[in-house]
């Protein structure tokens, strides 16, 4: 479709790959343990068990002016939008 594919994560590049089992992710990570970009983008979750300190799952769309076009922020872990919605949002682009 065209598109790129970042993900970022609250994790050290040294930790993700822990947490990865030394297999990294198909596409760029941009690691953020720093919380700047997912302060930025509104989506930090400062009420994770144990204290643990994540972003929200969050689906971010841009254009290719930079312009938000599509927007999914989960209210835990586990809430994340159906792959058939964030291709309906691409294919508006």
């Amino acid at each position: 479709m065209g598109v790129a594919v970042l993900l970022i994560s609250t994790e050290t590049a040294k930790e993700a790959l822990l947490a990865a089992g030394e297999t990294p992710p198909p596409f760029p990570t941009l690691h953020d343990p720093e919380h700047v970009v997912i302060n930025r983008y509104g989506v930090f979750h400062a009420d994770e068990p144990n204290g643990y300190l994540a972003a929200r799952p969050s689906i971010f769309i841009l254009d290719s002016t930079g312009t938000v076009r599509y927007t999914y922020v989960g209210e835990h872990s586990r809430d994340r939008p159906a792959i058939g919605t964030i291709l309906l949002a691409l294919e508006s682009l």
